[in-house]
Order: C-alpha cells, then structure tokens, then sequence
C-alpha cells in the first residue's frame, strides 16, 4: 500500500488585497501585511478587515485528497480562530509535469483578536498545521497594534 504524501507548504503571504487573472487565477499580491492599526469596538475587541491569505505548495509527490483551512493562533499558540468556513478539499494526483505549484487564496473575514500583540495563520492539513513539518515555512504572522479612538 502507498503512503499518502501530503503537498509542502512553499509560500504563505497574509495581503489586504489579491488581483486575479481572467483565469481567476493569483496574479498580484496588493499589500503584504506585517502590522495592522485596529481601532477597539465598544467592548475593547480589535475586528480584522478582510484579510487574504495566499498558498502556495509543491505538489510533485501528493497523492490522495487533503482537507485545508486555516486556523489563527495567539503567539502562545492559543488558537484563536478555526477557519472551517474557507476550507477546501483538494485532490492531488502526483503529477511531476507540469511543474507548476498548486495555489490558493483564502478569503478571511470575522477575525477579532482579544487583545493586541502577534498573532499566526497556520494552514492546516487534515489536523496538523502544515508549518510543523520538517523544513516547512513558517506560518504567516501580523502584529496587531491597537489605534487610538479617531486615530485609525
């Protein structure tokens, strides 16, 4: 029996903003973001704009149908938020030709985070994240700074 192989996981980019091709494909990452200026609501919560995650991983060796989505976690590692709602199921044939890396761009909405400090969008796979692999790229970090009431 063979061993299922998940995709690695090359390239995540949190953006405010991602322009599509008329094959709706990515084609330009607007906006990369490392920090945020969120203005608190009434209860003192930082509500997240919109947000665009972008994937991109080597599928040359997967084989099998994965589930993906993406959870934020605390800088502790508290998740935060589980992302179902933009998870996607994915079949990958183990294909070496075309070389052409799988993407995917997650649309983020409804993110509120407690409290200001650094928070992680990890991809999941099935339930694992995918940047706890071996030589994996990390998970895409924003830094949320709170804004002055007036400020933002």
């Amino acid at each position: 029996m063979t061993e299922r192989s998940p995709p690695s996981l090359d390239l995540i980019v949190l953006c405010s903003h991602i322009e599509f091709d008329g094959n709706k494909q990515p084609f330009a990452l607007q906006e990369p973001l490392h920090t945020v200026l969120l203005e608190p609501d009434e209860n003192g919560q930082l509500s997240a704009p919109e947000l665009m995650l972008y994937v991109q991983m080597t599928d040359e060796d997967a084989q099998g149908t994965y589930r993906f989505r993406v959870e934020v976690r605390s800088e502790s590692n508290i998740v935060l938020r589980e992302l179902r709602d933009v998870g996607i199921d994915v079949t990958f044939t183990s294909r070496v030709y075309p070389m052409r890396p799988f993407e995917h761009v997650f649309v983020i909405r409804g993110v509120v985070f407690p409290a200001p400090g650094v928070y992680h969008f990890h991809v999941m796979c099935g339930l694992a994240s995918m940047s706890d692999r071996p030589n994996a790229t990390r998970p895409a970090k924003l830094r949320v700074v709170q804004a002055e009431r007036g400020e933002g």
